[in-house]
């Protein structure tokens, strides 16, 4: 087929349950094309282009490679800081967490990061430990609190936690603070982050050695390194939501140690996201091209759930109300995915599942199921 065909809401009823096969639907009066093809999204109409050709490293060679890429491109070093820990760690003291069933402690990590920042880390110890780890990774709604239900329901499971928020929000706020940088002068850090901007000013942190990504991305590799030094723990699993969930990509992708990934409403590939920039570029690391360029959101994906025992779970919110509600575009990039990890036999598995039962921009009820059975099979 050289173009798509564009079909009337009648015709694309009748043609629906044939989604698993040659062709691909997209809901309403929208585009039908191959499954090889680039969907249609909202009202506008993609060029056909070949999804599989985004995707330069393909093979199991080549993405390790762009791996160590990416590292590089990060840490600017060969090799995971795998040894680096917390500067300080104490009992927590927060009465919030008092009520959770099954906890015997809460510790407070904190972890250094460039120019004098911090990212704060709990770590909540079940009284009937299993041997497993789930870090839990908050989005832009702020502190960790706010993702408090995923944290009863794992502790519950006799799961140790790890819980993280973003740069610069929840406990690693800073009170309308300046730093100072070389390139660009003093930079104002607000106590509360404008909610359109969030992190924009972050890439005026950037230095030739230091990738402000790293601000993301180091707390959870640090607070892995402490809780792999306590236990041998025989499985390591991260779910995130929103920003959440594109940190949780990230980690999974240069993190082997990750076995277990899910994020939740947390991006879509770049070519999904210019057909509603309002909502869907996202924030300032969802769209820092000096890494895209090393690495698109295809690649990570597959570098997230590549190797033996591994998976990654992409949890699309069918209804939210935020941004990345684009489940059935989101099926054709996947689809494209399996075509590559099978022609590859790449090792891993790289899932999707859709959440439809509810509105929010938040993980919901729903969404622990599908994670606990993913989780469930693979034991």
């Amino acid at each position: 087929m050289k173009g798509p065909i564009i079909v009337t809401l009648m015709s694309l009823c009748a043609m629906l349950g044939f989604v698993g096969g040659a062709w691909f639907a997209i809901d309403t009066a929208r585009t039908i094309q191959s499954d090889k093809k680039a969907p249609l999204a909202d009202h506008l109409a993609l060029p056909a282009f070949s999804i599989e050709g985004l995707v330069s490293a393909q093979t199991a060679g080549e993405l390790a490679h762009l791996r160590q890429l990416l590292v590089r491109h990060i840490w600017h070093q060969d090799e995971l800081p795998t040894d680096a820990q917390p500067y300080r760690v104490a009992a927590a003291q927060d009465a919030r967490w008092d009520d959770l069933e099954g906890l015997l402690r809460t510790d407070r990590l904190d972890i250094a990061l460039e120019y004098d920042l911090r990212s704060v880390a709990y770590h909540f110890i079940p009284q009937s430990r299993t041997g497993r780890l789930m870090i839990v990774h908050q989005g832009h709604s702020g502190d960790f609190i706010n993702s408090k239900h995923v944290i009863a329901h794992y502790l519950a499971a006799g799961y140790d936690i790890i819980a993280l928020a973003m740069p610069l929000m929840g406990p690693n706020a800073l009170k309308n603070q300046w730093l100072e940088t070389k390139k660009f002068g003093p930079i104002f850090i607000p106590d509360v982050p404008d909610p359109d901007t969030f992190h924009s000013y972050i890439a005026l942190l950037a230095r030739e050695d230091f990738n402000p990504l790293e601000l993301y991305v180091h707390p959870v590799v640090v607070a892995l390194n402490y809780a792999l030094k306590l236990e041998n723990f025989k499985s390591v699993s991260m779910v995130g939501v929103s920003g959440g969930g594109w940190t949780t990509v990230f980690a999974s992708a240069v993190d082997e140690r990750i076995q277990n990934s899910f994020q939740i409403a947390g991006g879509l590939p770049f070519y999904l996201r210019a057909m509603r920039p309002v909502t869907d570029m996202g924030d300032y690391e969802q769209h820092a091209l000096n890494v895209y360029t090393v690495a698109n959101y295809l690649e990570l994906y597959l570098l997230s759930s590549l190797g033996e025992g591994r998976t990654h779970t992409q949890i699309i919110i069918a209804n939210d109300p935020c941004c990345f509600a684009q489940p059935d575009a989101a099926q054709v990039y996947h689809d494209a995915l399996r075509r590559i990890r099978t022609k590859n036999q790449l090792p891993g598995q790289l899932n999707l599942r859709i959440d439809a039962a509810h509105m929010e921009h938040s993980i919901s009820p729903h969404a622990l199921e599908l994670i606990d059975d993913v989780l469930a099979a693979a034991d």
